[in-house]
C-alpha cells in the first residue's frame, strides 16, 4: 500500500472520531509530525492507521483519546516517537531538495557563480533555523506558556542561532571556493529534471496533485524565467 494511500485511510478514521476526540487526536497527531524530521513517513503513517483503529474501538466502548493514553498524550507521543526507526536518508533528501531549490533561484536569477562555502553556510543556518522552529511548535502543542511569550522564546533563540553560525562564517571568510557553471549547462540539468519529474507525475499519478503541482511550477517557472532573464 501507498503512502498516499494509507494517509487517506487515515483521514477516513478522522471523521470517526467524535469531536472531542478529534481535538485530543490533532494533539497527539501534532506533538508527532513536528518530532517527526528523520522519520520514514510510510512507517509514521502505518503506526497512525493502527492507533486511530485502537481509538474507534475504544471509542465504541465510551472511551475518550485522553483516556485511552492514561490521561498522558504528551508522554504518549514521545514514546510513539521513539518507537519509530531513525532514517538519516531523511535528513539527506530533505538538504538535497533544499539545495535544489537554491540551485532553481540561482539560475532564474541569473547567478551563475555559486560560492559553495556561502551555500554551505545558508544551509547550516536555515537547519538550524528549521529544527528549532519545529522543536518550539512541538513544545507548543502541550505548553501553557502565553502566547507572547512564547513568540519571543521562540524568536531569540533562533536569532541566536543564526548571529552564531555567521560569526563563524565571519571568522572563516578567508575560505572560498567558487564554481562558474555555464547557462548551456545550467539550463541542461533544470530541463532534464524538470521533464523527469514531469514523467514521474503521470507514473505515479496517485501520490500528491498539490506536491506534484508545486514541484511542476517550480522547475517550468525556473526555467522559463531564468531563460528569458539570460535572453
Amino acid at each position: 500500500m501507498k503512502h498516499t494511500e494509507i494517509h487517506e485511510k487515515n483521514e477516513q478514521f478522522k471523521k470517526r472520531l467524535t469531536e472531542e476526540n478529534k481535538k485530543q487526536f490533532a494533539k497527539i497527531e501534532s506533538y508527532i509530525q513536528f518530532g517527526n524530521t528523520f522519520k520514514n513517513p510510510m512507517e509514521l503513517e502505518t503506526k497512525l492507521n493502527g492507533f486511530l483503529h485502537e481509538l474507534i474501538e475504544a471509542q465504541k466502548d465510551g472511551e475518550t483519546v485522553n483516556e485511552y493514553v492514561n490521561n498522558q498524550p504528551k508522554e504518549f507521543a514521545i514514546n510513539f516517537l521513539s518507537k519509530l526507526k531513525n532514517r538519516p536518508q531523511e535528513l539527506l533528501k530533505t538538504v538535497g531538495v533544499y539545495l535544489y531549490v537554491v540551485f532553481l533561484i540561482n539560475f532564474a536569477l541569473n547567478r551563475f557563480s555559486i560560492d559553495i562555502v556561502d551555500l554551505i553556510t545558508l544551509t547550516v543556518q536555515t537547519a538550524v533555523f528549521w529544527g528549532i522552529m519545529k522543536k518550539l511548535l512541538q513544545w507548543d502543542v502541550f505548553s501553557e506558556m502565553d502566547t507572547l511569550l512564547r513568540l519571543l522564546a521562540g524568536g531569540a533563540l533562533a536569532g541566536i542561532a543564526f548571529a552564531l553560525v555567521g560569526i563563524l562564517r565571519d571568522q572563516i571568510e578567508f575560505l572560498t571556493w567558487t564554481i562558474e557553471i555555464p547557462f548551456a549547462i545550467f539550463a541542461g540539468i533544470v530541463f532534464v529534471v524538470a521533464l523527469g519529474v514531469t514523467i514521474l507525475m503521470f507514473v505515479y499519478k496517485n501520490e500528491s496533485k498539490v506536491d506534484w503541482l508545486v514541484a511542476m511550477v517550480l522547475l517550468w517557472g525556473s526555467l522559463i524565467i531564468g531563460t528569458l532573464n539570460y535572453l
